[in-house]
């Protein structure tokens, strides 16, 4: 949303002012339903300050709300992640004199930092200068948890510099929120430097702190690094999560290093850690990208047989789903192992709770493809419509068009792409 310059000044002008002279007598009315007039505010869908101080004057008088209740309405409003209509309200307390505080302030902070407007979050940093609005460690915790899009991980070092010059401490939600912004930015090495800083003044660092650090070393490929990072983190006695390993198996996933992916799923089950479907997605593809399609197996098979396995949707633990199917799938295709493609596609057919979908027909296609198995590219082709009544798309026809080809089965090729011209 954009903001009325001229408005914004008046409310700063107002405010101002206003340490000079009383402040209006206010609703002091404890039936007040805060709740009920929330509703009324979040069903408006762009914030005039015209309807919405229509609303308030309905609900409170010109008079305005009691401080206590202000801070009640703007708390409901940022819970129902509606930041913009908190702002309008704010700037409408100003307007009619009602008493504005910090605490008013840092509940829309809050609300910028859960929705991640941080453009909004340093303008609203700038209003409370321009209001003599003292600052502290609450709003600029906010105002750097709202950092949390590519891009805005140097505005949350910024702001914990500014931070240090205003001599506020910092604490570890501070410090984890500016690494988290950093990993989301994909600058591992800043991310890390702040990480240097926490041990170096003896913070005691947590699982999120590790995480986020862990994190920043994904996109690039540090597994080295997240190595490190989780060895330091067992050895000081921070548990490991489900989430901060699955994150050090993707690292390596990234950095092509399969066996250390497999080394970090080994610590899960040392800790006891209950391994999800992203758990064994992220070995599988780093195993896939290996070409090892071997030790992916043996791998898929123990996720068969492990029922401490998180369960996903209505299935039970330790049950297979389609995105690990069809991740297997692709990975013995990938090793032109096309017989074991199949024996898993029928596996999977087998099953009552899963039904395949165009992404692991297509898989098994390709693996078919790949080994001139045109026949069976051809089955699975007409399996796909027929009995699954899925419509495939440009590289399903792609691929079993090319199987026909690669077997000089020229006839059956121009065949398939006619039938596939006609039904699209």
């Amino acid at each position: 949303h954009t903001r009325a310059v001229s408005h914004k000044h008046m409310s700063c002008f107002r405010a101002m002012e206003s340490q000079s002279m009383p402040r209006r007598r206010v609703s002091q009315d404890n039936s007040i339903d805060v709740a009920k007039i929330s509703d009324r505010l979040s069903i408006i869908s762009k914030p005039q300050i015209l309807v919405i101080a229509s609303v308030l004057e309905d609900s409170f008088g010109r008079c305005g709300p009691a401080p206590r209740i202000a801070s009640q309405l703007l708390a409901a409003l940022a819970k129902r992640k509606r930041p913009d209509i908190a702002e309008t309200v704010l700037q409408w307390m100003n307007s009619v004199n009602v008493e504005t505080n910090l605490y008013h302030y840092n509940v829309l902070m809050h609300a910028y930092a859960a929705t991640s407007k941080w453009v909004d979050a340093l303008k609203l940093l700038g209003e409370m200068a321009q209001c003599r609005i003292e600052t502290d460690v609450i709003t600029f915790n906010a105002a750097i948890s709202s950092c949390k899009e590519e891009g805005s991980w140097y505005t949350a070092m910024q702001l914990f510099y500014s931070m240090a010059q205003r001599t506020l401490k910092s604490y570890v939600i501070t410090l984890n929120s500016v690494i988290n912004a950093c990993a989301k930015g994909g600058t591992w090495e800043r991310a890390l430097h702040f990480f240097g800083f926490m041990m170096r003044r003896l913070l005691q660092l947590d699982s999120i702190t590790f995480g986020a650090a862990i994190a920043s070393c994904k996109d690039s490929g540090e597994w080295e690094k997240a190595m490190q990072l989780l060895a330091d983190m067992l050895q000081i006695g921070v548990g490991a999560s489900a989430v901060i390993l699955n994150t050090a198996i993707s690292t390596c996933e990234k950095g092509g290093n399969w066996e250390q992916a497999l080394q970090f799923f080994s610590v899960m089950t040392q800790n006891k850690v209950v391994p999800n479907a992203a758990t064994f997605d992220a070995v599988l593809k780093a195993c896939e990208k290996a070409g090892e399609w071997e030790n992916a197996l043996h791998l898929f098979i123990a996720m068969a047989e492990d029922r401490r396995s998180t369960p996903l949707d209505d299935r039970p633990c330790g049950v297979l789903g389609l995105n690990t199917y069809t991740r297997m799938i692709a990975c013995c295709g990938k090793s032109n192992q096309w017989k074991q493609a199949l024996k898993l596609f029928g596996t999977m057919q087998q099953t009552h709770w899963l039904r395949p979908d165009v992404v692991s027909c297509g898989a098994v296609i390709d693996a078919c493809e790949k080994c001139g198995q045109w026949a069976n590219a051809l089955w699975l082709f007409l399996e796909l419509q027929e009995r699954h009544g899925l419509k495939p798309n440009v590289i399903i026809c792609s691929a079993a068009v090319s199987a026909c080809e690669k077997a000089g089965e020229w006839a059956q090729a121009l065949q398939l792409f006619a039938d596939t011209c006609a039904k699209h």
